[in-house]
């Protein structure tokens, strides 16, 4: 990968971290809002549950949410899922819009 490609996704994600949007998810017939970037797991609707559940496990057991919940959130995917969200928020976001 280019030096500008690369410097892009890093910058776009952390851009996103602190701008992102919420969204609202239907899990098994139960609504739930967790961030945008969980729509990167659409195609696979019972791992996007469990990732969303795991979200929202993680903010529960350390007592925060928002950005820094997405933050800790990173460092229990698997490399293939923070692939797929990178990519996610390569395709549908931009800092520059911001």
């Amino acid at each position: 990968m280019d030096k500008t490609k690369h410097f892009s996704i890093v910058n776009n994600w952390m851009y996103y971290l602190t701008n992102y949007k919420t969204s609202s998810f239907d899990l098994d017939g139960q609504l739930t809002t967790a961030p945008s970037c969980f729509k990167a797991f659409e195609h696979r609707p019972s791992l996007q549950k469990h990732l969303i559940d795991k979200y929202h496990g993680i903010c529960n057991r350390k007592n925060t949410g928002g950005s820094v919940g997405l933050f800790h959130f990173w460092f229990e995917l698997s490399e293939n899922n923070k692939e797929l969200m990178l990519n996610w928020v390569a395709e549908n976001y931009s800092c520059r819009k911001v």
